[in-house]
C-alpha cells in the first residue's frame, strides 16, 4: 500500500501534510522560542511597563481567533480536516506517489476525475493531497447524512440526485423486448403482463430488467402493458421474458448544474467521479470501469459557453 507525497522543492519540509518553505520553519521555531522565554515574551513585558494584565491581551486575542474562525470557517474547517484524514489515511498507506502534480495549474478552478473502487477513500486521496479547494460531486442520499452531509457542506460539494437512489420496483413482468433500431441507437418495444406502465412509467424514465446492468430510456407509453425505449450506444440485446423490472425515474440535473457552474467562476475546483458509483471492478480487471457518464464533457462545455471559462480536466 502506498500513501501520496506531493512534490516538493529541496527547502520545503512536510508538517503535518503542508508544505512548509525553509525559512517559515526557521521563523515558527523561532517565534515558539521567545514564547517560551518569559523575559523575552513581548507581550508580557509590555504588560508589566504599561502597567495591564496580560490576560487582557489573551481575551482580546482569542475573540479574534473567534472571528477569524468564523469569517474563513470553510477553509479552516477544510485545514483541520486535511490534518485529521491525512493522520487516519497514513495509517492504511505507508506512501504514495503523485505523477506529474507540476503539470496542474496552480490557480484556477480544475475538474479532477478518476475511477471510483472505494466509496470514500477515493475522495479523501484528493482531498488530502491536493492543494486546491475541491468540492465534490456526491450522492444526495450522503448528502443528507447528519455527520457526512454536514462536513460536505462546509467543504463546498454539491448533491448529485441520482435515479437509482430513487428506484421503484415495476408492478407485473417484462415478457417480450422487439428491436427496432441498428448499430448507433437501438430503438425497439418492451411487452409486459399485469403492468401499469401508464401509471408508473412516463418518458424520459428508464427500466432495467432485474439482475442486468443496462437501463433503457422510455420515448413513450403506448398503454398499460407496452412501451418505446431505446438506448445509446452498441450493446448487447435486452433479452427478457417472465423478468421482474426496476424504474429509474427522470431526474432533471438542472440546478445542479448551475451549482456547479457557480461555483468554478468562483475559482472552486471540483472532483467528479464520472462512473456515477463506486465498483471494485477496476481492481480485479484493469482497465474495466462502469460506464461513463457525460457529465464532465458537459460542465466543461457549459463553463466555456456561459461563463467564458477554460477549465482543465485532469
Amino acid at each position: 500500500t502506498t500513501r501520496t507525497m506531493v512534490a516538493r522543492g529541496p527547502n520545503d519540509h512536510n508538517i503535518l501534510g503542508e508544505n512548509v518553505s525553509t525559512s517559515a520553519h526557521v521563523s515558527l521555531c523561532l517565534l515558539i522560542f521567545v514564547l517560551a522565554t518569559p523575559s523575552m515574551n513581548p507581550v508580557l513585558a509590555t504588560a508589566e511597563v504599561l502597567g495591564f494584565h496580560p490576560m487582557i491581551v489573551s481575551t482580546l486575542a482569542l475573540l479574534f481567533l473567534i472571528h477569524t474562525i468564523l469569517a474563513d470557517l470553510r477553509p479552516v474547517v477544510t485545514y483541520l480536516m486535511r490534518i485529521f484524514f491525512h493522520s487516519i489515511m497514513s495509517i492504511f498507506f505507508r506512501s504514495i506517489e503523485v505523477v506529474g502534480a507540476e503539470n496542474i495549474p496552480s490557480r484556477g478552478p480544475i475538474i479532477f476525475t478518476g475511477n471510483h473502487s472505494n466509496q470514500f477513500v477515493d475522495g479523501l486521496m484528493v482531498f488530502c493531497n491536493c492543494r486546491h479547494s475541491v468540492g465534490f460531486l456526491i450522492a444526495e442520499k450522503s448528502y443528507k447524512l447528519p455527520l457526512i452531509g454536514s462536513l460536505a457542506k462546509l467543504t463546498g460539494c454539491v448533491p448529485v440526485a441520482r435515479p437509482q437512489d430513487s428506484a421503484k420496483k415495476g408492478t407485473g413482468k417484462l415478457l417480450k423486448f422487439d428491436e427496432e433500431g441498428a448499430k448507433v441507437k437501438k430503438v425497439g418495444t418492451v411487452k409486459g403482463e399485469d403492468t401499469c406502465f401508464t401509471q408508473e412509467i412516463g418518458p424520459g424514465d428508464k427500466i432495467r430488467a432485474r439482475g442486468s446492468e443496462t437501463a433503457f430510456k422510455v420515448i413513450s407509453v403506448i398503454s398499460d402493458t407496452e412501451l418505446k425505449i431505446s438506448e445509446a450506444g452498441e450493446s448487447t440485446n435486452m433479452k427478457c421474458e417472465d423478468v421482474l423490472f426496476d424504474i429509474f425515474p427522470y431526474v432533471d440535473q438542472g440546478t445542479m448544474f448551475e451549482k456547479v457552474l457557480t461555483s468554478l467562476s468562483r475559482g472552486m475546483s471540483l472532483g467528479i467521479f464520472p462512473e456515477g458509483g463506486s465498483s471494485d471492478r477496476s481492481w480485479f480487471s484493469p482497465g474495466e470501469l462502469l460506464s461513463l457518464k457525460p457529465g464532465v464533457s458537459i460542465i466543461v462545455l457549459e463553463a466555456m459557453k456561459q461563463k467564458k471559462l477554460t477549465v482543465p480536466v485532469v
